[in-house]
């Protein structure tokens, strides 16, 4: 092109402004000193299962086939072509209970031999028993903008693509390490006057970060940056988040049962047979074959509750599907679809929560954190 002008860009800020406030807020990467992505098998289809028999099957499928068929069933470099099935025999030791996607957990064959990327610092950092917040570092869509899980998470434990853990405790450190960055407990410590704890910290962010007005309003900083903390300036809104945040805890984590309130109509026809691949029409479906285990006045808000497009419910049937349903089953589906309820309520409630916060954030000044640089 004739009459082109070079223009040297060297030191020339981008004219787009930095994400959340123009960098005032804390990313979550920034508030915890370990991050990890979860475990990574690239064969889910053999190493998790939600039952201990479908598992033992899926694996001894490997075991027991021709040479030929077991590396095609296996499809990875990870597992030695030339070993025997002797040599990997199924153990039930080895089977874990970890958390497939949210509100999914599933028995995990855990051996190195069956997994690409058993994240060895996360599980050392993990421990015997932990929590952590995981998010995507991108991309992210409508709903919660992060979850939190209380068993060793999947790699695609957030909505079915790549995310992050992060970790309250880092147990490397002791029992009682946790893996907050020190400066931010030290700074929100001094904003309020207050001391604050680790726990405190992690529930207002699961709070914070749970509403769905967070990422409504700030979709279009999510798609390029983990999600961003809004810390309130005042500490009685920081007290009110930390509080709702251990109740959205408990019930993504399994630690309490999701209230009678939240729990759906009871089946109007006996669950029995295979579980059926999800078809919900007028507020009903039916969870097995021939008609058998119909829940009606199921409100559409909790069949399409989704994270990040990631509808929970039908992605949860599904994954059972062919399955013979049992009183262990059907009072599963029926627990799922109440914490999805609760979970609804408890994000309403966020949503109050988030617009008293964002009437005063506490910058990063004010929080000891130096100024955010360019990515």
């Amino acid at each position: 092109v004739q009459g082109w002008v070079h223009v040297d860009r060297t030191g020339l800020a981008d004219f787009r402004p930095k994400p959340f406030a123009n960098g005032e807020w804390v990313g979550l990467n920034e508030c915890f000193q370990f991050l990890s992505s979860g475990v990574q098998s690239k064969r889910d289809h053999i190493v998790y299962a939600p039952t201990i028999a479908k598992l033992e099957k899926q694996i001894r499928q490997v075991l027991d086939a021709k040479q030929s068929d077991r590396d095609e069933l296996f499809n990875s470099t990870g597992m030695n072509s030339a070993a025997s099935a002797q040599t990997f025999g199924w153990q039930l030791t080895v089977a874990k209970l970890s958390l497939y996607r949210p509100f999914d957990r599933q028995f995990h064959y855990v051996d190195k031999k069956f997994n690409d990327r058993p994240r060895p610092d996360l599980q050392k950092a993990w421990g015997a028993s932990n929590l952590c917040l995981y998010a995507m570092p991108g991309g992210t869509g409508a709903g919660p903008a992060v979850w939190c899980h209380a068993l060793l998470p999947d790699y695609h434990a957030f909505r079915g693509r790549g995310g992050y853990a992060f970790p309250l405790w880092d147990r490397r450190g002791g029992p009682h390490a946790h893996n907050l960055n020190p400066t931010l407990l030290a700074g929100l410590t001094a904003a309020y006057g207050k001391a604050v704890s680790a726990e405190q910290v992690f529930d207002a962010m699961l709070c914070l970060l749970s509403a769905k007005s967070y990422s409504l309003n700030f979709a279009e900083d999510l798609e390029d940056v983990f999600p961003h903390i809004p810390f309130p300036a005042a500490h009685k809104v920081f007290l009110e988040a930390a509080a709702l945040g251990a109740d959205i805890r408990a019930v993504q984590t399994f630690a309490r049962p999701p209230q009678l309130a939240f729990m759906p109509p009871n089946f109007s026809t006996e669950p029995k047979g295979k579980i059926r691949a999800p078809v919900y029409a007028d507020g009903s479906f039916e969870f097995c074959e021939g008609g058998a285990g119909k829940i009606v006045g199921l409100s559409p808000d909790i069949w399409h509750y989704s994270v990040s497009g990631y509808e929970l419910l039908p992605k949860w049937i599904k994954g059972r599907e062919g399955l013979g349903v049992d009183v262990t089953l059907a009072m599963e589906l029926r627990d799922i679809c109440g914490r999805i309820a609760e979970m609804i309520d408890l994000c309403a409630k966020a949503d109050k929560i988030l617009a008293k916060t964002l009437k005063n954030v506490l910058g990063r000044a004010a929080i000891g954190l130096a100024p955010a640089t360019n990515d």
